[in-house]
């Protein structure tokens, strides 16, 4: 499993970024809300390492480290991640 968290300022823009998710064939739970902050979080826990370029494409701002639990990093290697 691999998760990462994404910040949106709208949730125009979280829901973009969710149907990118989704066109690039990640497979997992996604979770989006909002924050206090008045931003949305896209919460994702994937079934596998999702790269870093692929992450760029979901627009937003990656929130968290990089973390990977079981399974393969990819080449380029991930990047935000949940708690």
């Amino acid at each position: 499993m691999f998760s990462f968290r994404v910040e949106y300022e709208s949730e125009r823009d979280v829901h973009e970024g969710a149907r990118r998710l989704e066109r690039m064939g990640v497979t997992g739970e996604v979770g989006i809300r909002p924050t206090p902050g008045g931003t949305w979080l896209m919460e994702v826990i994937a079934e596998r390492a999702v790269r870093q370029q692929a992450l760029k494409q979901l627009g937003g701002r990656p929130v968290g480290e990089a973390a990977v639990a079981g399974g393969e990093e990819e080449e380029e290697g991930p990047v935000a991640a949940a708690d």
